[in-house]
């Protein structure tokens, strides 16, 4: 039997929903899906319909500080939200 290198990563996760600003144009929403698109690849998911958004991830510890930033100004664009993220203070 082959000895196998076995890494531990710790992952972070975040869920938030709600409900877009009327006065947010949808390139704002599209620009911030797409920036965690690519900071999360493999590991996002995002769904718009109509005013309502729903967009979940999975990420690196050291990739925290960069997704907190892209997520507080998507905070930003939405009327009514509920966030799941354990790891924010």
């Amino acid at each position: 039997m082959e000895d196998v290198n076995v890494e531990y990563v710790h992952v972070q996760s975040f869920m938030i929903t709600g409900t877009i600003k009327h006065n947010k144009s949808a390139a704002e929403i599209e620009a911030i899906i797409e920036h965690l698109y690519y900071l999360l690849p493999g590991n996002f998911c995002s769904n718009q319909s109509g005013r309502n958004l729903a967009v979940s991830g999975t990420f690196r510890e050291e990739k925290k500080n960069q997704v907190d930033v892209v997520l507080r100004h998507l905070e930003k664009l939405l009327l009514e939200y509920t966030i799941t993220a354990d790891w924010r203070e």
